[in-house]
């Protein structure tokens, strides 16, 4: 089932008793991030500007997600409001919505049809990066998409997967067989000193087999990506 799909940095499988905790139902909006930081909108597609879709004119608004953030950034905001970003495996348990599929909407990627904002058709067709006929599912969006414009997960997440890909709170650990989880939360530790913080969800610009519920991927927790944000957490200990 997994052939093909799974990556080396997602093995072994671990079961991990989590803390309650309460996680935002969308990513953070560029109109949130404002209000928090009381401050600049970084993001790329900041409000006003519009792009063309295979069916209309896009443009975005300030109920699209925050991008364009770092997660030294995102985490020192969140912090002053009594909130956090996700550890991994509380971010994947939240993504998967009680689910033991590849997605969280099943095994097959064209059951994302209405479901993420991925590189479908419309982001395949925009940039010839790959072949339409590879996904033959339009997604209506070229970049990112207002949140909550897809259908919730299990446990009612919007965009769990796709339209921007999310910051993680803990250092990138490549071999999770070698690493210790704090009780809780199973936030990796000791904290690595590369500099490398994980990202999970994956975005618009993505394919499903790069998106899927137990995806990892790293950047340095300096990067700024039009593709990243973030979705805060609340821990209810």
């Amino acid at each position: 089932l997994y052939a093909g799909i799974v990556e080396k940095d997602e093995l072994p499988l671990r079961r991990l008793e989590l803390d309650a905790f309460m996680i935002a139902a969308t990513e953070v909006t560029q109109a949130q991030w404002m209000r928090l930081v009381e401050g600049p909108n970084p993001a790329s597609f900041h409000p006003g500007s519009t792009h063309n879709s295979n069916v209309a004119q896009v443009t975005n608004t300030l109920a699209h997600p925050l991008e364009t953030v770092t997660w030294d950034a995102a985490l020192a905001c969140l912090r002053r409001h009594m909130l956090d970003l996700p550890t991994e495996f509380q971010w994947e348990s939240a993504c998967r919505g009680n689910t033991k599929t590849v997605w969280w909407w099943g095994d097959t990627e064209v059951e994302g049809d209405g479901r993420a904002n991925l590189a479908f058709f419309e982001f395949q067709s925009k940039f010839r990066q790959m072949s339409p006929k590879e996904l033959p599912i339009d997604d209506d969006f070229v970049f990112t998409a207002p949140v909550g414009s897809f259908a919730a997960n299990p446990f009612g997440l919007f965009d769990a997967i796709g339209n921007v890909a999310e910051w993680c709170r803990d250092s990138y650990a490549g071999d999770f067989s070698q690493v210790v989880t704090q009780p809780g939360d199973g936030m990796v530790e000791p904290a690595l000193q590369h500099g490398l913080r994980s990202v999970r969800g994956g975005s618009f610009k993505d394919l499903p087999r790069k998106a899927h519920c137990a995806e990892r991927d790293r950047l340095q927790s300096t990067s700024a990506e039009d593709y990243l944000g973030a979705r805060p957490i609340r821990s209810l200990r």
